[in-house]
C-alpha cells in the first residue's frame, strides 16, 4: 500500500462523488481572487481528475495542470480538452521554465513533505508567478483534525468505507479501506493557521486573504476541517 497514490477507487469514491454545487462555489469563489482578465494564466497544481480545470478552461483561462498520477491525468485530459496537463513532481515545478498569473492548489494537496520541502515548495511557486501574481492554497486545518476520533466506519458514494488515524507529531497518517475491498493510504504535515503564515513568512507573499469554505465570510477555526489562503507576491 504506497502512501499518497491515490487509487482508482478513491477518484471514484471520493473524488467523482463530489457535489457539482461544492465545485461550483470553489470556481466563483476562484473567479472573484483570480478576475480572468488579470490572471489569465492558472497552473493547477495537484489537478488530479481536472474537476476545476474543465470549468475553468471553459471560463475561457489558460490552465496548465500537473499531477504524478498517469490515470488521474488521463481522465482530466477527456474532461478538460481545452487545457494542458504535465505528469510531474510537485518538487520538480522549477523545469517547467515558465511563468504563470497565478496558481491553484486545491483539496488536501498541501503538506505531503517535510517542512523543509514544503516551504521549498512555496518558494518554487512564487518563483513561477509574475510580480502580482497570486496562488490560492486549500489545507486541513490540524486543529480541526485532531479532533477527530482514530477510527471510524461510513459510506461514501455507495462503498463502505473504514478510516483509522495516527499521528506522529504534526504530521497525520490516514488509512482507508474499501468494503469491496483494496485501500489508501494517506499522510501530511499538517498547519494550524498561525504556523502556515509563520512558513510563509519570509518568502515575500503579502496575504490578501483568508477564509475557510471558500466562503469570505467563514473565519478560519478549530470548527473547520479546510483552510484558504490567497497569497500575492509583490509587484
Amino acid at each position: 500500500m504506497a502512501v499518497n497514490e491515490f487509487s482508482t477507487k478513491w477518484y471514484a469514491t471520493f473524488a467523482e462523488t463530489i457535489p457539482e454545487v461544492s465545485t461550483s462555489a470553489e470556481i466563483a469563489f476562484l473567479s472573484r481572487h483570480l478576475p480572468l482578465q488579470l490572471f489569465p494564466c492558472i497552473l493547477d497544481l495537484g489537478c488530479g481528475t481536472g474537476r476545476h480545470a474543465e470549468p475553468l478552461s471553459r471560463a475561457g483561462y489558460e490552465v496548465v495542470g500537473i499531477d504524478q498520477n498517469a490515470e488521474a491525468l488521463a481522465l482530466a485530459r477527456e474532461r478538460a480538452p481545452g487545457a494542458t496537463f504535465i505528469e510531474m513532481d510537485f518538487r520538480d515545478l522549477a523545469s517547467l521554465n515558465a511563468t504563470f498569473d497565478s496558481a491553484i492548489n486545491l483539496w488536501h494537496s498541501f503538506g505531503y513533505f517535510d517542512e523543509k520541502s514544503n516551504r521549498a515548495l512555496l518558494a518554487a511557486v512564487r518563483g513561477i508567478l509574475r510580480p502580482g501574481g497570486r496562488v490560492v492554497i486549500d489545507l486541513y486545518n490540524r486543529l480541526y483534525f485532531q479532533r477527530l476520533p482514530r477510527e471510524e466506519s461510513g459510506e461514501k458514494g455507495g462503498e463502505t468505507i473504514h478510516t483509522r488515524r495516527s499521528w506522529d507529531g504534526r504530521r497525520l497518517h490516514v488509512e482507508v479501506e474499501y468494503g469491496s475491498g483494496g485501500s489508501d493510504a494517506f499522510e501530511w504535515l499538517l498547519y494550524d493557521p498561525s504556523e502556515f503564515r509563520l512558513l510563509v513568512s519570509d518568502l515575500e507573499m503579502e496575504e490578501s486573504l483568508s477564509c475557510a469554505w471558500f466562503d469570505e465570510t467563514i473565519a478560519i477555526s478549530e470548527e473547520h476541517a479546510r483552510m484558504q489562503f490567497v497569497l500575492e507576491r509583490p509587484r
